[in-house]
């Protein structure tokens, strides 16, 4: 299954490219060259095991938060050994994650409410790091534990919300309606990000069955749920960014900026997709 989930990525890469070239989009290939780097990486630690794809998502907690506290001016190193820390506890300890999901969500939302000079003080970004970065990755790391299928699920839906919402955003995307927080997101865009739902439900059913033995209501719902969530996680760190007053997280991806601005939907939908996949 993952050879699958790894030719189809590809494909769907390749068709991005296609569309990017013939409009000569090059900050467009450009993200397209990053993001097959890193489809290698990720496949990579996919068939590596529980133990190789928790070192994976320790690895993209401890980029995040390096990234989250450049702006800091200070010494990361301490804090990103006290989230891998925190985040190892909440990936071995199941009540430990589920009760930490509620106060995920409230830090999260408290980033959209905050004003500006909440939002900048260090109490707030190291809060942000315990109460939503480490139970994002700990929830990503446990969501695979628990079943795999369902991460490849995840990113193969998640890359199709993206890549259309992105491409066919940037070439007809009209009508702006985040021009505070994200100016660039398209009603348009993401339209076309619901589009590729729908399609990455259809290849969950055929090309890549992961989701063969459940209901179209539970697809549409993950559908629904990813739909909302995960452009919600791409709003909130662009929200932060606004309010830290940078473009970008960081420089590691060219094309994309950052850890945080490549895998911050994945990473924001894992926590409450893991409850989810607990009741089905």
């Amino acid at each position: 299954m993952l050879i699958r989930f790894y030719l189809l990525c590809l494909l769907i890469n390749g068709v991005f490219a296609v569309f990017a070239w013939r409009n000569k989009k090059k900050e467009a290939l450009e993200r397209i060259v990053t993001l097959t780097v890193v489809l290698h990486i990720l496949c990579l630690a996919l068939g590596g095991g529980p133990y190789a794809f928790a070192l994976f998502t320790a690895a993209l907690l401890g980029l995040g938060v390096r990234e989250i506290t450049r702006p800091l001016k200070e010494r990361s190193l301490p804090w990103v050994v006290a989230a891998l820390g925190w985040g190892t506890l909440l990936f071995l300890n199941q009540g430990m994650l589920t009760y930490s999901i509620p106060l995920f969500l409230l830090a999260s939302i408290t980033a959209f409410a905050g004003k500006k000079e909440q939002v900048r003080s260090r109490r707030y970004l190291y809060g942000f790091i315990f109460l939503v970065l480490a139970p994002c990755a700990a929830g990503l790391a446990a969501l695979y534990r628990r079943e795999g299928d369902w991460v490849m699920a995840l990113i193969l839906l998640l890359q199709l919300n993206d890549g259309l919402g992105y491409h066919f955003g940037k070439a007809w995307g009209k009508t702006k309606i985040f021009q505070t927080v994200s100016p660039n997101k398209s009603l348009e865009g993401y339209g076309f990000g619901l589009l590729g739902l729908v399609g990455g439900t259809v290849l969950l059913y055929t090309a890549l069955p992961l989701l063969k033995g459940y209901s179209l209501v539970q697809a549409a719902l993950l559908a629904g749920y990813l739909f909302i969530f995960g452009n919600a996680g791409d709003l909130l760190f662009s929200a932060i960014k606004r309010k830290l007053e940078i473009k970008d997280f960081g420089r590691l991806l060219p094309g994309h900026g950052g850890v945080l601005d490549r895998f911050d939907n994945i990473l924001f939908t894992a926590p409450v997709l893991y409850l989810l996949v607990q009741g089905w």
